[in-house]
């Protein structure tokens, strides 16, 4: 994986973590309108009839499940957030900061550091990968580990 892939999986994952908070709320909410089987009607489907604490067991599993995705996307950013903060000079890790974890535009992030679009795009940010590269190359089996936990 090249430093450039790394970054902009970042935009994957908070796509794919907004998602995963998105299902974690309609499962609270699923959960807490849970209601309470009354054994004494008869059932209006057949097949099993499933009382409370099954309902809430089976939403538990779910929760869990969904957790432990949502907590694999957020130590990849942090991952790639760690990485960004070692990369110097400081106007190279602003560009990367800039553009791959908060997703500004170049024109935006060109105005923030006083660069032509052109320059900041063609010049500085090849340097910046190139930095960036450096470390990830360096630390990449941890990274593996953290990008593979993504992908479950």
């Amino acid at each position: 994986m090249t430093g450039l892939e790394a970054l902009e999986h970042v935009k994957t994952v908070k796509d794919e973590l907004k998602h995963l908070e998105c299902v974690i709320e309609e499962l609270w909410l699923k959960l807490f309108s849970i209601k309470a089987v009354d054994y004494g009607k008869e059932p209006i489907q057949s097949g099993e009839v499933k009382d409370l604490s099954d309902q809430v067991a089976e939403f538990e599993e779910r929760l869990e499940e969904l957790e432990t995705k949502r907590r694999a996307r957020e130590a990849y950013i942090d991952a790639v957030e760690s990485m960004i903060e070692q990369v110097r000079p400081a106007r190279l890790k602003m560009l990367l900061h800039l553009r791959y974890i908060n997703g500004k535009s170049w024109e935006y992030i060109a105005d923030k550091l006083e660069l032509s679009r052109q320059w900041l795009y063609e010049e500085l940010r090849p340097q910046a990968l190139e930095e960036f590269d450096k470390i990830l190359k360096n630390g990449l089996q941890k990274f593996t580990e953290v990008y593979k936990r993504t992908i479950v």
